[in-house]
């Protein structure tokens, strides 16, 4: 019997709607969507930025060419094609975006292609390549007027240059100097600075002074040669060429070379006694001509690349009176000369050292260590002019004990001998005062190799005797290695026969 009442509700579903089920439905197409997004704008970003640039003329560039910034490619040629005035070109390139910093105001673009000229040769690497767009950022120092349009912080064109900038070819760490003259006399920029006929460094700019009174030329020292300009250094100008006449000389010609006859040029001469090395920025005249003396000059001056090195032996100085007798009167002279305090013995010029009979000569006497070398001695060795002499006891060991304290005795290294000449210091004794005198830069291709000795050259006596001091100053200082401060020799100088040497002080030298 069915005991349910025909009343009784029947159960039944009911609908819910859901909120987060929907949600989580669209969220591939929102998460596809931002992909979208993030690429779009990463391929916006990588198409970079989009410049134009103004040529007089196209050289050659296409679609494609590269633009290169420090040998790397910055950005790339997307058309090139002539203005409607058919009087110029207009490149439209794009630069990459993280060269973003070359599409400002005074940025500077040049074709680079095959050029050849008296002065030199440029773009070679374009002779078979393909040309390209060189770019170069904003220097401060340069005028960058031509480069500005009418946005001044940020532009997008640009007014191309028809060759390199001076700048752009030389490499970084030189010496920037000023030169000022009354005229111009053929000057340009790019016309090369020589020194001894040598190409150091090139103009940068010739332009009138603030207030017309002269020219100024800025002028730029490659770094290997700007210990060359010293605050006594001479300029003149080399441009072009000059005759004189005279009734008894003839015609003559002045010409420094075909590179300064095309392009202008600046040549330079340093004294003997060359001063301190000039600071960036330094000025100097700029001369009409040389005067005859400058020429001649014949200064020893190491490049930037050969340093004094830290560590060498150190001279000291020796004093000596030779005494003659002309019948009721004994002259008295007396000289200064180097030796160096070895551990072994004191090496040295033999005149110094040699035990002479005392009517003939005082004994020598060590100034800085404060002792006189009595007592006699004997040389361990001796050769042209040199020798390692060893004192008697007790002076000996006062000499080391003095010296040792002084920081002036030298320790005996067993190292090679050079076999050739090399480039080598000479230095001389400190001076009562304690003053260092100058150190004294020899080039290798003044010395010749001889047995137990390096000679200089024959004509360098006069060279040899304008080194700014007294010659007998440099008698017996050390010469050390200019790479390694290693132990060469001693300098010996004969003004009788006008020559100089070097004694090798090798330590494989036989005992006497």
């Amino acid at each position: 019997m069915n005991t349910e009442s025909p009343h009784e509700v029947l159960p039944c579903a009911k609908k819910q709607s859901s909120r987060s089920g929907s949600f989580w439905s669209w969220t591939p197409v929102l998460l596809a969507v931002l992909v979208l997004c993030w690429a779009g704008y990463n391929v916006y970003q990588q198409r970079g930025i989009p410049i134009k640039i103004q040529f007089q003329a196209g050289h050659g560039i296409k679609t494609g060419d590269q633009i290169k910034f420090l040998g790397l490619n910055v950005g790339y040629v997307e058309e090139a094609h002539l203005d409607k005035s058919l009087e110029k070109v207009w490149v439209h390139a794009r630069l990459n975006s993280e060269s973003r910093a070359l599409a400002r105001a005074g940025t500077r673009f040049w074709i680079v292609r095959p050029q050849i000229d008296l002065s030199g040769i440029e773009g070679l690497d374009t002779v078979i390549g393909a040309r390209y767009i060189a770019a170069l950022p904003v220097d401060n120092e340069e005028d960058s007027t031509l480069q500005r349009t009418a946005v001044d912080s940020r532009t997008v064109e640009f007014i191309g240059l028809e060759s390199a900038p001076i700048r752009a070819t030389l490499p970084a760490g030189g010496l920037e100097i000023q030169l000022r003259a009354n005229q111009r006399g053929g000057l340009r920029a790019g016309a090369p600075l020589l020194y001894r006929q040598i190409p150091i460094g090139a103009l940068l700019s010739v332009k009138l002074a603030d207030d017309a009174s002269g020219v100024v030329a800025k002028a730029y020292v490659l770094p290997e040669y700007k210990t060359l300009i010293r605050e006594n250094s001479v300029f003149w100008n080399a441009s072009g060429f000059r005759i004189q006449a005279g009734l008894m000389d003839g015609l003559s010609l002045s010409l420094d070379s075909i590179q300064t006859l095309v392009s202008g040029g600046v040549a330079l001469a340093t004294p003997n006694s060359p001063k301190a090395q000039a600071r960036p920025g330094t000025r100097f005249i700029l001369h009409s001509r040389p005067e005859a003396s400058w020429t001649e000059w014949q200064p020893s001056i190491p490049l930037s690349s050969i340093p004094l090195p830290e560590s060498h032996p150190q001279s000291i100085a020796v004093k000596r009176i030779w005494l003659k007798d002309y019948y009721l009167i004994t002259s008295r002279e007396e000289r200064v000369g180097n030796v160096l305090v070895t551990d072994q013995g004191i090496l040295g010029p033999q005149e110094f050292l040699e035990d002479l009979d005392p009517a003939a000569a005082t004994p020598p006497v060590l100034p800085a260590l404060g002792i006189e070398i009595t007592g006699g001695g004997k040389f361990l060795w001796k050769r042209r002019g040199v020798g390692l002499w060893a004192p008697a006891e007790p002076v000996w060991s006062q000499i080391k004990q003095q010296a040792e304290r002084s920081k002036a005795l030298w320790i005996s290294q067993q190292e090679n001998q050079p076999s050739q000449p090399i480039n080598v210091w000479l230095i001389p004794y400190i001076n009562g005062m304690g003053e260092k005198l100058k150190p004294h830069f020899i080039s290798k291709s003044h010395l010749i190799a001889e047995t137990g000795a390096w000679v200089f050259m024959a004509a360098d006596w006069s060279w040899i005797q304008a080194w700014g001091e007294d010659i007998t100053s440099y008698q017996g200082s050390v010469a050390v290695s200019a790479e390694t401060g290693q132990l060469i020799g001693i300098f010996i100088a004969d003004p009788n026969r006008e020559t100089a040497w070097i004694t090798l002080a090798s330590s494989s030298e036989e005992r006497l």
